[in-house]
Order: C-alpha cells, then sequence, then structure tokens
C-alpha cells in the first residue's frame, strides 16, 4: 500500500491478522507500519513510503473501507491495484444489493433508485438493453437510450473478494398510434345502425366509448364495428387508443339519425266534367319531410305544388294521373302515393227537331 496523499484521508485504526495498529505506533514484526498522526500518512518504518503485504480491514472514520472505495476516493500517487489491495482470501460481507423496484415508463430515460451502500461500493452494469448509464457507481444514475420493452440492469455492490448483486427491470412502453375515429355519418331511423371505421392501431389497443346518446357498440375494441340502437337525433362516439403507461390518444365522430319520411297519401281519385276541367286536391300533409305534387299522365297545372290541398286546373279529357311525393330532408328515402282524375266529356247539345202542325 503506497502512502496516502496528507490531507485526503483520516484513517482511524489499521488491523492486520486481527491485530489492531493504533495511531503513532509502529507495528507487527512481520507487518511494520508507522501510522503518521501529524500527515494522516501510513507509512513503512522505514520511511521508504510503502507497505508490502495485505491488510484484513481498513477503517476510515471508524467505517471500513474496501480498495476499490479509496481507489475512488481518494488521491493516490499510484495507479489501480498497486495503491492498495486485500489479502486474496479476504471477504468483507457488503451491503446487501437492493436494484430497486421495476419500473415501467413511456420514456427512453429513466432515473434508477438503488441502495447507497454503507460497506462496499455499487456499480451498475446492463445486462440486457442498449441503455446508457451516466454514472456507474451512483445508485440514483439517470440511464438514457433505453428501448421499448424490458431493459435489465444489475446493481452489484463489492467489498473485497465479496459481492452482492440484484437486477431491475425498466419496461418502455411504446406510444399509442394516433387515433382517427373517421367522418361524421348521418343515416335514417328505417335502419339505426351503421359500421364505424376507425383506424387500426399499429401499437396499442384501440376502444369505442360512446360521449353522447344513445348506442349499442357491438365490439369495442374492434376498429370497424357495427353499432345499433341509434335514436333519433345526434350521437357522438369516441375512439381512443391507449398502450400500458402511455398517454391514450383519441379522437371523436358524430352519427346523426334522421326521422323517416312521412307516409305520402295523394288522397281519392276523381272525375269531372271537362266543362270545369279544375279540380281541389286532398293529399295528406307530412309532418316529416316536404310534399310536392307532379302530373305523371295526361295535362293540368298545379297552382301550388307543395300544397297539399292545391287546385289542380286545365285537365285534358281521359285520365290524368296526379303524384304526392314527400321528401325528407336527411338521407330517409321519399314515400310517393298517386291519384286519378277522369275528365268525361261533356253531353251533346239536344236538339228536338222542328215544331210540326197537324189536321185533327
Amino acid at each position: 500500500m503506497h502512502g496516502i496523499v496528507p490531507g485526503y484521508n483520516y484513517f482511524k485504526k489499521l488491523t492486520t491478522q486481527g491485530v489492531q495498529i493504533s495511531v503513532g505506533t509502529t507495528n507487527l514484526s512481520n507487518f511494520p507500519v508507522l501510522v503518521n498522526h501529524t500527515n494522516n500518512d501510513l507509512r513503512h518504518t522505514s520511511n521508504s513510503g510503502d507497505i508490502d503485504g495485505d491488510f484484513d480491514e481498513i477503517r476510515i472514520s471508524n467505517s471500513m473501507r474496501i480498495p476499490e472505495w479509496i481507489r475512488a476516493t481518494y488521491q493516490t500517487s499510484k495507479i489501480g491495484s498497486t495503491f492498495i489491495s486485500y489479502a486474496a482470501t479476504a471477504c468483507v460481507p457488503p451491503d446487501v444489493s437492493v436494484a430497486g423496484s421495476s419500473q415501467t415508463i413511456c420514456a427512453t430515460s429513466v432515473t434508477m433508485a438503488a441502495n447507497t451502500p454503507t460497506s462496499g461500493v455499487g456499480t451498475w452494469s446492463v445486462v440486457s438493453s442498449p441503455g446508457i448509464i451516466t454514472n456507474s457507481l451512483s445508485p440514483t444514475t439517470e440511464i438514457t437510450g433505453l428501448s421499448v420493452g424490458a431493459n435489465v440492469f444489475e446493481w452489484i455492490i463489492t467489498s473485497g473478494t465479496c459481492t452482492s448483486v440484484s437486477d431491475v427491470t425498466i419496461t418502455v412502453n411504446a406510444n399509442p398510434s394516433s387515433s382517427n375515429a373517421s367522418s361524421n355519418q348521418t343515416i335514417c331511423i328505417s335502419t339505426a345502425s351503421t359500421t364505424l371505421n376507425g383506424n387500426n392501431p399499429a401499437v396499442g389497443t384501440g376502444t369505442w366509448s360512446v360521449l353522447s346518446g344513445t348506442a349499442t357498440i357491438t365490439n369495442p375494441n374492434l376498429n370497424n364495428t357495427t353499432v345499433s340502437g341509434l335514436t333519433l337525433g345526434t350521437h357522438i362516439l369516441q375512439w381512443e387508443i391507449g398502450n400500458g403507461v402511455c398517454v391514450n390518444s383519441a379522437s371523436t365522430m358524430t352519427i346523426i339519425v334522421d326521422p323517416a319520411s312521412s307516409i305520402a297519401n295523394a288522397g281519392s281519385n276523381q272525375t269531372v266534367c271537362i266543362s270545369s276541367p279544375n279540380a281541389t286536391l286532398a293529399a295528406n300533409t307530412p309532418t316529416t319531410g316536404t310534399g310536392t305534387w307532379s302530373v305523371l299522365t295526361g295535362g293540368g297545372v298545379i297552382t301550388t305544388s307543395t300544397n297539399p290541398n292545391s287546385t289542380a286546373t286545365g285537365l285534358t279529357l281521359g285520365t290524368n294521373i296526379l303524384e304526392w311525393s314527400i321528401t325528407s330532408a336527411g338521407t330517409c328515402s321519399s314515400t310517393s302515393s298517386t291519384m286519378t282524375i277522369i275528365v268525361d266529356p261533356a253531353s251533346s247539345i239536344a236538339n228536338a227537331g222542328s215544331n210540326q202542325t197537324v189536321c185533327i
């Protein structure tokens, strides 16, 4: 062991073969030592500066310290293992290694949480991960460059020839795919069901939910599931994609359900005389949608085509077929109904012939 530079050390006691060498005392015949109290130096009695042999134990500030700790903590005038070592058979039990609890994160870096040893020196090492350890000697070091999946690290506490080892796994979740619930839809109440069209996530699991309105989702985790039981009005559905502890991605779409068109009823057929080729129509007034009259065959002029009780003029002799069609303002199909107006010809003008005079 080479002398430790003055001012850097605070040796309290030194033992060899189980016998303590006190400060200021020169030593055992087979292991001569002088502890200089003034300079805090350990020196050979010949003042050569070196002690040849193995220490059983060295304590600094009354704490047992191993060569690795001394080399890492104090300035020395020699390099590596030539500075200080224990006998090959020496083993001072280190603290039990506690690498910390496993973590699941959504990031590429993490702060570790191993125990700080009071006996021995702790060192981080990689078991399986591309991660980069910032400070391998720090129990709370940051590790960067983690990959998706399991990243395993080892916290090794070494004391002499003894070690205590524990592992910790850092599981990294990938961010979920961005959600796209797709386009809004408008359907008719007569159907009351539709097929959704959310994106199929490459990462994570998607879930459909109803934010407003009423609906029954057949398979909430299927991006193109069917939805039924829709009622009149507006329904808002959400497609949310999640993966582990990462923040979910969500988007919404709207389904508008239109009312069905009223059933059209053009009214009863009519028969009129050509002498007055007009008629008053009698269709039903729609509660949903807009009704419109049109002439399918024959002739005639409808005064107000959207009035179910409009008049029809200029009807022609014979059969005239009119249609009353009700069309919804939304996506529902229109309904229609027809009625017939027969226009009869006028009767011939009667002519009884000339007057006559006869003899009794």
